[in-house]
């Protein structure tokens, strides 16, 4: 496997992996000032280099490119099937109705992610320019070039151990909800928790899960989810089994610690890091 230097600049802390699946993987941290550095935000991105360039010597990042996780707050995106004959402006006009675009502050990416029978499936994001730009501003400033930015939903997609699942990240505050179908993210939402609070915590937890759920469950296709789809928290630790039972009796789908992705290093904190563990992932 290609060995990479991830970057997690989705939230308020700097994660950044080095090293390859199945490889030597050494991994660091650094909380950001909020002046620098909001929910995925880069509002300082001179400030944030040095942050970014003291993490990459911690790591032994000696690689010149950086592949980068972004927040979803930054982008919109959509999962959108065409005909397997269909033309490249086709594909162009479904994108477009389905992803308005303010030419002037938008920009636009396309990836075709699968072709299966009469059908290709492609990946479309919008994103903010200025917002994308002040996040690889800061990267540029500390010696390093981004070679791809990509947003954290894609990255978990990558890391779900079924193609079917929700996964609940409560490392990071607000908390997120990803909702992974066919291997693809489709939803992002953001919600409130307080680990403090145990009396609170699995009814937060099953409100997160269930408002992603309900709602895809809502839209066309959405129907046929599987009723039995994993939801996975992602901690610092395994859930207690009295939280467990408590968020799968509100929600009726089965849920666990999200497991560790094969051949990752154990001495990585999988949890936290699951985004860089995504870029990581990536088969190119």
């Amino acid at each position: 496997m290609i060995s990479r230097l991830a970057i997690d600049l989705s939230g308020n802390t700097v994660r950044m992996l080095a090293g390859s699946v199945g490889g030597r993987m050494k991994a660091a941290e650094a909380k950001v000032p909020a002046s620098v550095m909001s929910d995925g935000l880069v509002l300082n991105s001179a400030s944030l280099a040095p942050i970014i360039k003291e993490l990459a010597a911690e790591v032994d990042g000696k690689e010149g490119k950086a592949v980068i996780a972004a927040s979803d707050s930054l982008a919109s995106f959509r999962i959108i099937n065409v005909a397997r004959d269909a033309t490249d402006a086709k594909v162009e006009s479904l994108v477009r109705a389905q992803l308005p675009l303010d030419g002037n502050r938008m920009g636009m990416q396309r990836v075709e992610v699968a072709a299966n029978g009469p059908e290709r499936t492609v990946y479309a994001v919008a994103f903010d320019r200025l917002k994308v730009q002040g996040l690889a501003a800061a990267v540029r400033l500390a010696g390093l070039e981004p070679s791809v930015v990509e947003l954290k939903s894609l990255c978990v997609a990558r890391v779900a151990p079924v193609p079917s699942c929700v996964v609940l990240d409560v490392t990071v505050s607000p908390a997120e909800v990803f909702l992974v179908d066919g291997s693809l993210p489709r939803l992002w939402h953001t919600f409130k928790v307080d680990l403090s609070n145990g009396a609170e915590l699995g009814q937060q937890l099953a409100g997160g899960a269930r408002a992603v759920l309900s709602f895809y469950k809502r839209l066309p296709g959405g129907s046929d989810y599987p009723a039995d789809a994993p939801v996975f928290i992602s901690g610092e630790g395994s859930p207690s089994p009295l939280l467990v039972s408590a968020v799968q009796a509100t929600i009726g789908h089965p849920i666990q610690a999200l497991p560790a992705p094969p051949r990752i290093s154990p001495e990585i904190r999988y949890g936290p890091y699951m985004a860089c563990l995504g870029l990581i992932m990536r088969r190119r």
